[in-house]
């Protein structure tokens, strides 16, 4: 995912780029989605936008 700081995770909205990865992991039944599980880097990218 990328895009520009608009005050993610809590930080002062400073236009800076962004970016972090993830993994998402969809359990699909019957053709039809049943649960799912969404990983991100969010620790990461907050630490590269306080420091």
């Amino acid at each position: 995912m990328h895009g520009r700081n608009k005050g993610v995770l809590g930080t002062e909205p400073d236009g800076r780029p962004i970016a972090f990865t993830g993994t998402a992991v969809w359990e699909v039944r019957d053709g039809r989605l049943a649960r799912n599980w969404v990983e991100r880097a969010s620790w990461e990218l907050r630490q590269r936008l306080t420091a």
